[in-house]
């Protein structure tokens, strides 16, 4: 590889500006005129995957359709906090977030944050119609059935995604 030429700084004093900043500038003005001749070929689109999904703006299932999937309804029942560690994790998030939720209210907290949070995440990142609002008071006074849903949404989303591979031509 050629190494540019050395540039000799300039002896010109600029007002206020101390002799290193000119040196940078320099540097930087022979940098850039190098750069812009090495740059030749351009890639416009890698080769990978892409994921293709059925977007619809509902929720797959019903608040109250725990019991569509009687292992996730008995686990979110018998030891929920490890249920809402699950889906969290399911969804792409950190696996103990939920955690802190118990931790810091316990089960007596009068908006559960964690659980808003992650279900205002799965309803945006699936494109679903709904409030702020709606998800406040699901996951406020339905606490273990919303935690159910996002989980149902999540499986539901998951398997109805398409793997399409791209291929350039050469």
């Amino acid at each position: 590889m050629r190494r540019p030429p050395r540039l000799k700084s300039r002896s010109t004093a600029v007002p206020g500006v101390s002799t290193g900043l000119t040196r940078i500038g320099v540097f930087c003005q022979a940098r850039h005129r190098y750069s812009i001749s090495m740059a030749t070929n351009i890639v416009m689109q890698q080769p990978g995957t892409t994921m293709v999904m059925a977007q619809t703006s509902e929720w797959s299932s019903g608040i109250c359709d725990c019991c569509d999937d009687m292992a996730d309804c008995c686990c979110g029942f018998w030891c929920l906090p490890c249920y809402a560690c699950k889906v969290s994790k399911d969804h792409g998030e950190c696996t103990c977030l939920p955690l802190l939720e118990y931790a810091a209210f316990g089960y007596g907290a009068c908006i559960p944050a964690i659980a808003l949070a992650v279900r205002v995440s799965v309803r945006r990142t699936y494109g679903i119609q709904g409030s702020i609002c709606n998800d406040c008071l699901h996951a406020s006074f339905c606490y273990p059935c919303s935690w159910c849903q996002v989980s149902r949404e999540i499986k539901a989303r998951q398997s109805s995604a398409a793997i399409v591979y791209n291929r350039t031509a050469k």
